[in-house]
């Protein structure tokens, strides 16, 4: 790092955009992007530089990679089988392993196009009304009948909750 800055200043006379390590004396590590040149001075040619720390936002970057990893790691592996629906058309946006696997799927594709519905009351109809009056800081708990993809029948509790995911309403 400190010799690519070194031979950029050498070379071009200026340096831009160059990030580095810098070990302070108390031992811990900050992350700088530098910008200097050389100018004259008193006593002939003297480097300047600017330092921008990048250091704290650098570990807030690396804590939200680490918090997104950990949710991704419950939604995708949870023991619970979780559906997300479009509030208003029913669609089915995304489902976890779980959730295919309950129907006997192998891919969020597989179940998008599976139709598990019976007849009423256990239709598409009624749980389009159901996700429909969903209540954000409320849920709904059902017992819902469905069919599976090898045509068995399937009793499960669902619970059914709107919450705002990414600025846009979602149905759990």
């Amino acid at each position: 790092g400190h010799n690519r800055a070194a031979a950029a200043l050498r070379s071009q006379g200026v340096m831009s955009n160059v990030e580095l390590e810098l070990r302070r004396r108390d031992g811990s590590i900050r992350i700088g992007r530098f910008a200097g040149g050389l100018m004259a001075g008193p006593n002939g040619e003297e480097i300047y530089t600017v330092m921008e720390d990048l250091t704290e936002a650098r570990q807030t970057q690396e804590a939200v990679q680490q918090s997104l990893r950990y949710f991704q790691h419950l939604y995708r592996d949870s023991p619970v089988a979780i559906f997300i629906h479009h509030p208003e058309t029913g669609e089915l946006l995304d489902s976890n392993r779980r959730g295919w696997e309950l129907y006997g799927c192998n891919s969020l594709e597989e179940i998008k196009e599976f139709e598990p519905w019976l007849d009423p009351p256990y239709s598409f109809e009624e749980a389009l009304k159901l996700i429909r009056g969903s209540k954000r800081e409320h849920s709904t708990e059902v017992m819902w009948k469905a069919r599976r993809r090898d045509g068995a029948i399937l009793w499960e509790q669902v619970q059914i909750s709107r919450l705002e995911v990414c600025g846009e309403d979602v149905v759990f």
